[in-house]
């Protein structure tokens, strides 16, 4: 299981449309069973904290990746595994089986995995959902709490701390420092599996460039490519856990 899925959403009260976007994905990530943390205070939304779900007050809206990393690298252990997901992104309950497939190689300590999304209309349903192969967008990335350790150590000592989640190569620089740190079967691309959904929509109000300096800083993070490895989604729990949400 993933333990923790952190991420941010958009204030409410700018779209109504958007809310509901955001709190179908939600739907979708209380099925996993994870930990839901939200770098935002409730003033951003009507969602409320329960046994599942934690508030945690950014320094800014959104918040940086390196400020969310900052709170991550102080729960669980090494070994647990974290993700960091857009708040607009459907997970289908199989994204789970990750875990197995890191049992299954022998890599508990090192690995990550993302996945290209599937598009799909919310008026149609997932169902309907396709692959663009146009589309490169990443949505969520998953390591254990060690991997995340270290890229906010780089981070810090970059002085590449402006990266900001949802907006413009936030996903290309983690991707490329994943790429880059790990070794190819230890970065897998879980697309195949059919489990990471982006609504269409036309909100794109996160989508504000950096300044020539803040680019300059992200991109020694690494450059890009995507993840060469694919591991076959396990056949355990296939027959009780179902594919779609």
């Amino acid at each position: 299981m993933i333990e923790y899925l952190l991420s941010s959403l958009r204030p409410f009260n700018q779209s109504r449309a958007y809310a509901d976007i955001q709190l179908a994905a939600l739907d979708s990530w209380k099925q996993l069973g994870s930990r839901i943390v939200y770098f935002n205070t409730s003033n951003d939304t009507w969602i409320k904290e329960d046994f599942q779900i934690e508030f945690v007050a950014p320094n800014q809206n959104p918040p940086t990746i390196h400020e969310m990393l900052d709170w991550a690298i102080r729960q669980g252990t090494p070994e647990t595994s974290m993700a960091i997901v857009n708040s607009d992104i459907v997970l289908g309950r199989d994204i789970n089986l990750v875990e197995e497939v890191v049992r299954t190689n022998h890599m508990t300590r090192n690995w990550a995995a993302t996945s290209f999304r599937y598009t799909y209309d919310p008026l149609l349903g997932i169902d309907n959902a396709k692959r663009d192969p146009c589309d490169f967008g990443l949505d969520i990335f998953i390591a254990p709490r060690r991997i995340w350790e270290v890229l906010h150590k780089e981070m810090t000592a970059m002085a590449a701390t402006k990266l900001t989640i949802g907006r413009i190569i936030w996903d290309n620089t983690v991707n490329a420092y994943f790429r880059e740190r790990l070794p190819s079967n230890r970065y897998f691309d879980l697309t195949d599996w059919r489990v990471v959904f982006h609504p269409v929509h036309g909100e794109r109000g996160r989508h504000t460039h950096y300044d020539k300096t803040t680019l300059s800083e992200l991109k020694i993070l690494g450059h890009g490519g995507i993840p060469k490895t694919k591991y076959a989604k396990p056949i355990l729990y296939a027959s009780t856990v179902k594919r779609s949400i």
